[in-house]
């Protein structure tokens, strides 16, 4: 789940019932990537009633999965050349920097990745 909280952040919770340790381990790799421009910032996280949560910069362009929907609503039924050029390298770009600091992300899909306008 993310929820908006400014313009500028955004909250993801997470459910710890699946593991408290799992969790802990996901925020603490989250916290030490560091900036890249192709990664959501990580500004803070913490624990309450049972939950994680994660307080990241806020990406005005809505996830991939919107982005796909909204193609679709339009009556187009993929992204443009340049369009899928571009994520594909964005998002190429953010994982060569994950890997490079020996993190592996295991659950990459359009509802993760997140865009931003200008």
């Amino acid at each position: 789940m993310v929820l908006a909280v400014d313009r500028f952040s955004a909250l993801l919770v997470l459910c710890v019932m699946y593991y408290r340790r799992n969790a802990t381990n996901e925020v603490f790799a989250y916290s030490v990537l560091g900036r890249h421009p192709h990664i959501v910032h990580y500004y803070s996280s913490w624990v309450e009633d049972d939950r994680v949560f994660i307080q990241t910069e806020y990406c005005n362009g809505g996830s991939l999965s919107l982005k796909l929907a909204e193609c679709r609503a339009d009556g187009r039924k993929h992204l443009s050349e340049m369009e899928l050029k571009q994520l594909t390298v964005h998002i190429a770009s953010g994982l060569k920097y994950i890997h490079s600091h020996g993190l592996v992300h295991l659950d990459i899909k359009p509802g993760i990745c997140h865009t931003t306008t200008t």
